[in-house]
């Protein structure tokens, strides 16, 4: 049974272990990297979005990966089969990108001679910005989006691994519903006006040398009821708390042991819980793979769009759902 974290404390004791082990559906945990008792090189921590509509995805994020700080924008557009990242990157960061201690207080902000990306919360509403110059064959990528925080479904979750004491996990998903802008390429302009979801990723880590996992999103309606997920079968080994949640009408429901069985050619992929409290299968349509290498480690990502349809046991019934666009990702971080 998954251990629900109720009350606020420290993230990390003195000896630098976990405090406590579970989930919230809040930030109540507090972390402090003066806190981690290992090398500054293996202190993970990012704060990333992910935003898709009817015909594009844009991905933000600012990461200090300790040997590595880096800034990134990636922009896929499913209408003309194009995709492209843009990635500046600051050797031997050691925590000197300034990202804040909180995910609900502070910014992250990066400027440099040909990119600015700022992320910012104020009355209820996080906005993100990014000027980047020569983002692809002399077209610049200008980003200026809203999100509400009002209709919004959180997960938090402060995972342990069983190889090391002083391994951790702590990380944010946030489904967002409701987000208005506009993202300009060049000539093309992606217009959001609430025919779009997005996710924010928010997470400080100290991970094993090597770990692998899956996770996936969406966000749509069952039966006139607003409806969202985030599970992941990873990254921790600890098999009591998972990233896994569900999210109907506003409330959450935790989930655990999530299986991903992908088919050979990766047509089709079909996920379920071990309770098989929920079931579903997964269509991609359009993969985008990034491989990242940066001093001692490596970290790379297979980001696929699709489509979603199955069936989720509520408290008091079992409703079928889909076909929901959204995304899944696999994901493996080495450090050597």
């Amino acid at each position: 049974m998954s251990l629900e974290i109720s009350k606020p404390q420290k993230l990390l004791d003195e000896n630098g272990k976990l405090t406590s082990c579970g989930w919230s559906g809040e930030p109540l945990l507090q972390y402090d990297r003066d806190n981690i008792k290992v090398s500054r090189l293996r202190i993970q921590e990012w704060e990333s979005y992910l935003l898709v509509n009817d015909s594009c995805a844009l991905r933000l994020t600012i990461a200090d990966y300790g040997t590595m700080g880096l800034v990134s924008a990636t922009l896929l557009d499913f209408q003309r089969d194009f995709y492209h990242t843009e990635t500046v990157k600051q050797r031997m960061s050691l925590g000197r990108m300034g990202l804040p201690f909180s995910s609900i207080h502070g910014d992250a902000t990066y400027t440099k001679k040909r990119i600015g990306m700022n992320f910012s919360k104020a009355a209820r509403k996080r906005y993100l910005k990014c000027d980047l110059i020569n983002f692809v064959n002399g077209k610049n990528l200008y980003v200026q989006l809203e999100l509400e925080e009002k209709d919004r479904d959180t997960l938090v979750c402060a995972l342990p691994f069983s190889c090391d004491p002083h391994c951790f996990h702590y990380s944010q998903k946030t489904i967002y519903s409701h987000i208005q802008g506009t993202v300009r390429c060049g000539g093309e302009e992606y217009s959001f006006q609430n025919n779009a979801f997005g996710l924010l990723d928010w997470g400080r880590c100290v991970w094993p040398r090597s770990t692998s996992w899956n996770a996936a999103c969406c966000q749509g309606t069952i039966e006139g009821k607003s409806f969202s997920f985030y599970i992941s079968d990873g990254p921790s080994d600890y098999n009591q708390v998972s990233e896994s949640a569900y999210f109907l009408d506003g409330k959450l429901y935790k989930i655990e042991g999530i299986h991903f069985s992908p088919q050979q050619n990766l047509s089709l992929w079909t996920i379920h819980s071990e309770d098989r409290r929920i079931m579903m299968t997964f269509e991609p349509a359009f993969p985008y793979i990034k491989e990242l290498r940066f001093g001692l480690g490596r970290h790379d990502s297979r980001l696929i769009f699709g489509i979603f349809s199955g069936r989720i046991c509520t408290e008091y019934k079992t409703v079928s759902f889909g076909p929901i666009a959204g995304f899944l990702e696999n994901i493996h971080h080495q450090m050597w």
